[in-house]
C-alpha cells in the first residue's frame, strides 16, 4: 500500500507510528500456515518555512500583513498549502520605528518685531509646529510658543510753555529697567529750563522699548519787537504718513536753521537758509522712516521754536 504524509507528521504502520519516508514490511500467517508479506510505502512530502522581507512602519501607522492590518512590532506568521497538500509557513518581522514630539525653547519678541521660526518669519503670538524626518523616515513634530510682549507706554504730557527763567520736571514713569533721554540723562526724571523738544526711550523687563517726546517753549512775555521776529511755524498734515509741508514767515533777513530730530535726539533732516527773508514752504518726505514721534526745530537769531511731528 501507499501512504503519504507531510513533513512533521507521522502515520501508524503495522502498529508503529512512522515519520520517515521508506518501505515498511509486515509478515502475516494465513490459515494454511503460510507467511504473507505486506509492503507499505511511506512518502513524506516536505513543508517549507519561508522568511519574507522584514517590514518597518512609523509609530501610529499600520500595514497589511498576510491579510490583516498590524501596528504592533513583532513576528507574524501565515500558512499556505503546497501542491502536495502540506502547509508552508511564511513569517515576517514588523518593526515600529518611533516618532518624537519635541518642544523647542519658547520665543518672546516685542510688538512690531518678527522672528524666524522654522524658516518663516512670525509676528503673531501662537504655538507653531514643524515636522522633520528621522533617519528611519518617520516624522518628528517640533513645537515652540511665540509670545509677543506689548511695548511700554510713556506719557510726558502735552507740549508745554514755561515762563522765562522757570524750569519743569519731566517724568518718564517708574518701573522701567533703563531710561535714555535725548539730552543724555539716564534717570526717570529730568529738570529742564530751556526751549527744546525732549525725548525719552524706556526699556522694560522684557527688553521692549517705548518713548515719547514733549516740546517745551519759553514764554518771553509781551514784547512787540520780539513778537515781530518770532515766526509762526506750521506743519500740515500732522499727524501724517511721512510726507508733510513746513511753512513759516520771516520779515527780517537772517540765518535760518531747520532740523528734524528722531526720538533719540539724532538729527535726521537739516536745512540752512542764509540771509533768508519772506515766506518759506517746503514739502519734506520722511516716508522711509519708522512710525513714531519726531521733533521739528526752527532756529532764528532770536528764537527757537519746536513742533512735534507724528508719523502714523
Amino acid at each position: 500500500s501507499q501512504i503519504v504524509i507531510c513533513e512533521g507528521d507521522s502515520a501508524l504502520i503495522y502498529s508503529v507510528y512512522q515519520s520517515t519516508a521508506g518501505t515498511y514490511y509486515n509478515t502475516l500467517t494465513n490459515i494454511n500456515a503460510c507467511d504473507s508479506v505486506i509492503i507499505t510505502n511511506l512518502t513524506v512530502n516536505p513543508t517549507y518555512s519561508m522568511t519574507d522581507p522584514a517590514i518597518a512602519i512609523c509609530n501610529g501607522d499600520s500595514i497589511s500583513i498576510y491579510g490583516t492590518f498590524r501596528s504592533v512590532a513583532g513576528t507574524y506568521y501565515d500558512s499556505l498549502l503546497t501542491v502536495n497538500g502540506c502547509d508552508s509557513v511564511h513569517s515576517t518581522v514588523l518593526t515600529v520605528n518611533p516618532t518624537y514630539s519635541i518642544s523647542d525653547p519658547d520665543v518672546a519678541i516685542c510688538n512690531g518685531d518678527s522672528v524666524s521660526i522654522y524658516g518663516t518669519f512670525r509676528s503673531l503670538a501662537a504655538t507653531y509646529y514643524d515636522s522633520s524626518t528621522t533617519t528611519n523616515g518617520c516624522d518628528s513634530v517640533r513645537s515652540t510658543i511665540l509670545t509677543v510682549n506689548q511695548l511700554p507706554t510713556v506719557n510726558l504730557g502735552a507740549d508745554t510753555m514755561i515762563c522765562n527763567g522757570c524750569s519743569i520736571t519731566l517724568d518718564a514713569g517708574g518701573g522701567f529697567t533703563s531710561y535714555a533721554w535725548s539730552i543724555g540723562d539716564t534717570t526717570q526724571t529730568i529738570i529742564v529750563d530751556s526751549a527744546n523738544a525732549y525725548s525719552v526711550i524706556v526699556t522694560d523687563a522684557n527688553g521692549c522699548t517705548g518713548g515719547d517726546t514733549i516740546v517745551i517753549d519759553i514764554s518771553i512775555g509781551i514784547n512787540p519787537q520780539s513778537s515781530i521776529h518770532n515766526p509762526k511755524l506750521d506743519v500740515y498734515p500732522n499727524p501724517n504718513t511721512g510726507e508733510f509741508t513746513v511753512t513759516f514767515k520771516i520779515i527780517e533777513k537772517q540765518h535760518i536753521n531747520l532740523k528734524v530730530f528722531d526720538i533719540k535726539g539724532q538729527v535726521i533732516y537739516e536745512e540752512n537758509l542764509s540771509g533768508f527773508i519772506g515766506e518759506y514752504q517746503n514739502k519734506i518726505d520722511m516716508s522711509s522712516y519708522a512710525k513714531g514721534i519726531y521733533s521739528l526745530q526752527l532756529s532764528t537769531k532770536e528764537n527757537t521754536i519746536n513742533k512735534k511731528i507724528i508719523l502714523e
